[in-house]
């Protein structure tokens, strides 16, 4: 049961970084987290972000290469939302599939369901976020947007 309610999204995104540092120590990757203050509270289920943080930490693991490096940052929106960045140097996503990225079953890989993208998509919609792929030359990067606590602002 899915229940809506104001959660520290820094202590989510690091428990999901802490669960994946040895899979990212064996391939020597590095992710480096800049906050723009100390507490960032959305309101939305404990589990459901979780479970999207994780789909998009290992996206992000397998895409890069030995040694890459990538980054996460989690700030405030001018219009009351969590924003959170997640970026990495590894594979980009080919421009003639980027449109298609967040359908059911759609994947690149050789491995998967194509359901990660297309589930985190959902959660966070009925939960009043989103997620989007931003263009960008060097990385690839997605932002995640999170209904800020009241309380928080």
């Amino acid at each position: 049961e899915v229940k809506h309610k104001p959660v520290n999204v820094v202590d989510v995104l690091q428990k999901a970084l802490d669960l994946l540092s040895s899979k990212m120590k064996k391939k020597n990757l590095s992710i480096g987290f800049k906050q723009e203050g100390c507490s960032f509270i959305a309101v939305i289920d404990n589990e459901v972000l979780m479970q999207v943080c994780l789909n998009m930490f290992l996206n992000a693991v397998d895409a890069m290469s030995e040694g890459m490096s990538g980054r996460l940052e989690v700030g405030y929106t001018d219009d009351s939302f969590v924003k959170i960045i997640i970026a990495n140097e590894g594979e980009r996503i080919p421009e003639d599939v980027r449109s298609r990225i967040f359908d059911p079953f759609f994947t690149t890989k050789k491995e998967g369901t194509g359901l990660g993208l297309s589930i985190s998509k959902r959660l966070l919609k009925e939960a009043g976020g989103d997620i989007s792929l931003l263009e960008d030359e060097s990385e690839t990067v997605f932002q995640i947007l999170l209904p800020a606590s009241v309380e928080s602002m």
